[in-house]
């Protein structure tokens, strides 16, 4: 699986214009690139010639070839001449089918391409070998996502150089056709989409609080709105089972209180005012994921699967950092626990810019705010700090008293501590316990007295 073609043009070009060798490494190209043998060996000592000298030295390249192991060298040897000859024989072959150095790039971009059908050829083929010795013990789903961790290093990417009169033509396309207002994600809060503008591409959002405040909560809200939306969306959830989510995504839904789902106590109407509010989500974009001993890597094979089956990925909502120790982070860092942490988050960091989609992480806040007087939290309370607070291109910290449902105090407070593209700043929030959701100050007198009129998505 080669193109013959490509590799002798490749080389080519570099003997008819020496200085193209850098055109042809910024397409990936090294010595085994090549297929044929006799072309990785000429690319791997044209490449020890032009290091040691400004140009092309030709019997210095012939020198080099010689002295290698004969077996290698033996490629080059044809019959009733000298191998001297036989190698000077076949570069000026080379030479003579290369007018012009012009389409360099082209023809490495051919053998960078079978390289890498080769690798994936010969990758599958080992995998396909291991499956063949399949027993009832190999958890089938982990290997598939093995063999996809495996594969993922071999797509092919050219970058070039990004000079700055490219980056700003990109910059001026996508003003003029609103490209960052397309991608979007909607917080469901229209205070906290003017404050942070939603949820962009490729930034890292947290979402931190002390337990029992509604992080999950919160993030379950944002997860709702994505789904209502028509938004491709992935939810882990290392804490919480599938029916819990489940129950408070139905409880929002219905506005049937939470506290009847998990014990089944819902009446007749009940039970069609729920099937009516699911029907009307599309269900069949965006996930769920129960996952435990969870890590970076895991993430990103999940992620991945999803996008292949979409073509595409619009959020990611991982609850929450802290549970993600047990991974191989924590075997790497065992004994500092910031480490880990710091590990995960830059993780985090990189999925969202590799795969330009925002993520959103919860957090937990260090149980020292409790004993202050003064209770709003900082940057400084996030536990194991240093690094998410780097990381973040956006910090949210919720604050409210989890005795407050007693004395009906609903209000909560969402402050925007840290927000690289806008400005900081705090938004109220309604904490409303019948449903264990948050809504805005202004919709609250609506779910307290609620007149069986269907769920408008309009007001949100």
């Amino acid at each position: 699986m080669y193109d013959d073609l490509s590799e002798r043009s490749v080389l080519g070009c570099i003997f008819f214009e020496n200085k193209c060798i850098s055109e042809i490494k910024e397409e990936g190209i090294t010595a085994d690139s090549f297929y044929d043998r006799k072309h990785k060996i000429l690319f791997s000592k044209i490449e020890e010639v032009l290091e040691e000298r400004s140009e092309l030295d030709f019997p210095c390249l012939y020198e080099k070839i010689i002295k290698l192991q004969s077996v290698e060298v033996m490629a080059f040897k044809e019959k009733d001449r000298t191998l001297t000859d036989s190698i000077r024989e076949y570069v000026y072959q080379l030479i003579e089918g290369q007018a012009s150095s012009a389409n360099a790039a082209y023809y490495a971009r051919n053998v960078k391409k079978r390289e890498m059908a080769r690798l994936a050829q010969m990758k599958l083929q080992e995998h396909a070998n291991r499956l063949k010795i399949y027993d009832s013990h190999m958890e089938i789903d982990r290997y598939i996502l093995a063999i996809l961790d495996d594969l993922k290093d071999l797509s092919y990417k050219p970058e070039g150089i990004p000079y700055i009169e490219k980056v700003f033509k990109q910059g001026l396309y996508d003003l003029q056709n609103k490209e960052s207002q397309k991608n979007l994600c909607s917080t469901g809060f229209k205070d906290l989409d003017r404050k942070i503008r939603g949820f962009e591409q490729g930034r890292l959002y947290i979402v931190a609080a002390r337990p029992g405040v509604g992080k999950t909560a919160l993030a379950l809200k944002f997860f709702r709105k994505a789904v209502v939306d028509k938004k491709v969306a992935v939810f882990f959830s290392l804490e919480m089972l599938h029916s819990e989510i489940c129950h408070r995504l139905f409880s929002i839904e219905s506005r049937i209180p939470y506290s009847k789902f998990p014990l089944g106590n819902l009446h007749g109407d009940e039970m069609m005012r729920l099937n009516s509010s699911i029907s009307k989500l599309k269900l069949d974009t965006s996930a769920i994921y129960e996952v435990h001993d969870f890590c970076i890597d895991q993430l990103r094979n999940k992620v991945n699967l999803v996008k292949m089956d979409q073509d595409r990925i619009d959020l990611i909502i991982v609850d929450y950092i802290q549970i993600m120790e047990k991974s191989k982070y924590r075997k790497e860092f065992n004994s500092n626990r910031e480490q880990i942490v710091a590990q995960i988050s830059r993780g985090l960091k990189n999925i969202a810019k590799e795969l330009k989609v925002p993520v959103i992480a919860l957090s937990q806040l260090n149980r020292s705010i409790e004993s202050r007087q003064d209770r709003s939290p900082q940057l400084s309370d996030l536990r194991e700090s240093g690094a998410i607070e780097q990381d973040a291109d956006v910090v949210m910290m919720l604050e409210r008293n989890p005795d407050s449902d007693a004395d009906n105090t609903r209000e909560g407070k969402l402050h925007i501590k840290k927000n690289r593209a806008g400005e900081q700043g705090v938004v109220s929030l309604s904490w409303i316990p019948e449903y264990v959701t948050y809504e805005q100050m202004a919709y609250e007198n609506q779910y307290e007295s609620y007149s069986g009129r269907p769920y408008s998505y309009d007001d949100f």
